[in-house]
């Protein structure tokens, strides 16, 4: 028996970092109103245990850095989410990248990015058009075409005891998209965007991506065939280095860190005082149920009693009982 994916449900098709969040929030709040529906009609409807709901309990197990073979060998995330409140659910696959419309436009972007020498003026000519990211969010189905080819540059399994929550990774998103929304090839590409989220959640600079001495939980990806090695990170097409380490780690630390920690305790404390209200609005249909039972049966004896009286006073009132 197939059990049911949250994520599926809630994100039916590709959608924008900001979009990701916001439906989360929203489906968090209908949530807790459905329990409070369910509160309300605790003394008409039968009262069933209220089973935790898995929007309130996912978490990030894995992360897979990955790097298309062709074209402008595209490099993307691949982020494995579990649901803790059904032991039997597979975890759930989301696919976080950022492009831009078209290859074209990345190529348009490249040159301005450089800067170009204008056949007329002989000036350089940056873009006075800049191309807006396409950051999306999308999670992968059983059913979903197969990725094109990628090899696997790193991948990344948290501890069972220190697994960042699915709300950590939308603050990450949603903070990163924000500050910088623009695609610019030597600066906030898909390697830039897939680099600053590892990092984030991995946590600490990106720099801690890189294997270093002594580090035997993160290292270059060995399985699935042909791994890229760590060094044709952040290239593009084969030709160029198109973003440092530390341009990354400088970026990540001055503008990025602290906005993002931030956002994720803000976020974090939503998230935990809206299980709390569902938990309580849950648990509160089974107490009123349990109190409106209670009453019932009160309200019974309270009949019986008085049944029990005035059959007492009908003996005590006959002539056989004035004779006893």
């Amino acid at each position: 028996m197939a059990h049911p994916t949250p994520l599926a449900d809630l994100y039916p098709g590709s959608v924008s970092t900001t979009a990701a969040l916001t439906n989360y929030l929203h489906a968090l709040a209908h949530a807790t109103q459905q329990a409070e529906r369910r509160a309300d009609e605790a003394e008409t409807a039968p009262v069933l245990p209220v089973p935790p709901h898995p929007l309130f309990n996912l978490f990030v197990t894995r992360i897979k850095f990955m790097k298309k073979k062709a074209a402008s060998e595209h490099e993307y995330l691949l982020v494995y989410v579990v649901d803790r409140s059904n032991n039997n659910a597979e975890p759930e696959v989301v696919k976080c990248e950022r492009d831009v419309d078209t290859v074209v436009g990345a190529i348009t972007q490249a040159v301005s990015s450089i800067g170009v020498k204008s056949p007329a003026s002989g000036m350089s000519s940056p873009s006075s058009r800049p191309l807006r990211a396409v950051d999306r969010f999308t999670v992968r189905r059983p059913w979903s075409p197969d990725e094109p080819p990628a090899d696997l540059i790193y991948d990344y399994t948290f501890p069972a005891d220190n697994q960042p929550s699915f709300d950590r990774l939308l603050a990450a998103l949603s903070v990163i998209s924000s500050d910088s929304p623009e695609y610019i090839l030597l600066r906030c590409q898909c390697y830039w965007f897939a680099a600053m989220v590892f990092g984030a959640l991995v946590g600490g600079a990106v720099q801690n991506i890189r294997p270093i001495a002594g580090n035997t939980t993160i290292q270059p990806a060995a399985e699935g065939g042909r791994a890229a090695t760590p060094t044709s990170a952040g290239t593009f097409w084969g030709l160029f280095q198109v973003v440092t380490d530390r341009q990354i780690d400088s970026v990540f630390a001055a503008s990025i860190q602290e906005p993002f920690l931030a956002n994720a305790s803000t976020l974090r404390m939503e998230v935990e005082a809206g299980l709390e209200l569902y938990n309580k609005r849950a648990s509160g249909r089974t107490q009123a149920a349990a109190e409106a039972r209670a009453e019932a049966v009160e309200a019974e004896n309270i009949e019986l009693r008085a049944e029990i009286a005035r059959l007492k006073q009908q003996v005590q009132g006959s002539p056989s009982g004035s004779n006893a």
